[in-house]
């Protein structure tokens, strides 16, 4: 005799009862593949859900700190050879900072008898890193669908770290679900003094001042019959003419 056995009857899982895994039937298995699989060939990223935020990649270690390198390209100095600028990111394993280096984001003005330079600062600053190193680590934010952001930009000094022995990196901020800065990094550095600052020069811009306009051409002059030596011949008019002195007031 064959024996029949009920399928077991598994409760939805309440509140605070845990997830159990069981079977899943082969028509909603399917159905899951088919949604993924269709969200895959739109374009769209599946995310877990109870991921809410990451940390970018930790950043590569360079020999020294260079606010003269750009995020993509040649050196800002005309004519000067800079590697480009390594890419910001967490901080690697086992990298103590013992300094934070600002690069400005803008470039400022300097006057000089030459005339105005642009330049580019950078500010060693001074004081404990570790609670900025803190606000550092706080992970970024992930973009939720059908986020709404303002179109405007946000312009901040480039955040170097360098340890004892001289290593450098560049240190990415953590950015809400608009890939804006959070608040804290800057207050932060608002409050570490500057313990010593160098002006970069990029490049000497043109003068604003209007040059003078040039001369206008005058007609040539003409020129004076020179004077007649004493005891020269003086030509005379001929007979019958009328010269200004013959002619009565």
């Amino acid at each position: 005799m064959t024996e029949r056995r009920q399928p077991e009857r598994v409760d939805p899982p309440g509140p605070s009862a845990p997830l159990v895994w069981g079977r899943v039937p082969a028509a909603g298995l399917g159905l899951a593949l088919i949604v993924a699989a269709t969200a895959a060939l739109a374009g769209y990223q599946v995310l877990p859900w109870a991921a809410k935020g990451y940390t970018p990649p930790p950043a590569a270690l360079v020999d020294h700190v260079d606010c003269l390198a750009t995020a993509g390209g040649p050196g800002l100095v005309p004519g000067a050879s800079h590697p480009p600028q390594p890419v910001a990111g967490s901080v690697p394993e086992g990298f103590f900072p013992v300094l934070v280096v600002l690069c400005s984001g803008v470039y400022e003005l300097e006057t000089t008898p030459e005339g105005q330079w642009s330049v580019r600062s950078e500010d060693h600053l001074a004081g404990d890193p570790g609670p900025l190193l803190a606000t550092l680590a706080r992970p970024s934010d992930r973009a939720r669908e059908g986020q709404a952001c303002t179109a405007d930009g946000v312009v901040g000094p480039t955040i170097w770290l360098m340890d004892a022995r001289g290593r450098a990196m560049v240190a990415a901020r953590p950015s809400d679900v608009c890939g804006k800065p959070k608040p804290g990094v800057g207050q932060l550095l608002a409050t570490m003094p500057v313990a010593e600052s160098i002006k970069h020069r990029l490049q000497l811009l043109p003068s604003a001042t209007p040059k003078p306009a040039p001369a206008p051409m005058l007609p040539p002059a003409t020129p004076k019959p020179a004077p007649s030596a004493p005891g020269a011949p003086v030509s005379m008019p001929p007979s019958g003419a009328v010269t200004p002195a013959s002619v009565a007031p």
